[in-house]
């Protein structure tokens, strides 16, 4: 099996998300905003309280993972779940967040967490 690319991995998203379409293709070519717009739909979700559709979104990403190329790993971590977590500050929503973090995604969480959190 091929890896994804980000290409086809916005496309994907695209399909099974469409009210993100249009910003997501607003940023076609930088995959990086592209990512953003993701993480921002996410908080999105999270703050109207829609943990179902959030839950669906973060396990749909985190499905893809295992089959992401180098680069939509990379834009994952430090993209999505950069601009998920790190958005928050420390606290109770912060802490919230990382709850419905999958297995990698805490993992990438965990990596990027000394950067964002220094003392």
């Amino acid at each position: 099996m091929s890896k994804i690319s980000a290409p086809d991995f916005f496309e994907i998203i695209i399909e099974k998300y469409p009210e993100i379409k249009f910003e997501i293709l607003d940023d076609k070519g930088l995959p990086h905003l592209q990512m953003s717009v993701i993480a921002r739909y996410a908080r999105q979700l999270f703050e109207q309280k829609n943990q179902s559709k959030l839950i669906e979104l973060i396990e749909f990403i985190e499905g893809n993972i295992p089959n992401a190329d180098d680069h939509l790993y990379n834009m994952i971590g430090v993209s999505f779940v950069e601009n998920l977590v790190f958005h928050y500050d420390k606290g109770k929503k912060r802490n919230e967040i990382i709850k419905l973090l999958p297995e990698e995604m805490t993992s990438m969480y965990e990596s990027l967490k000394p950067i964002f959190d220094k003392e």
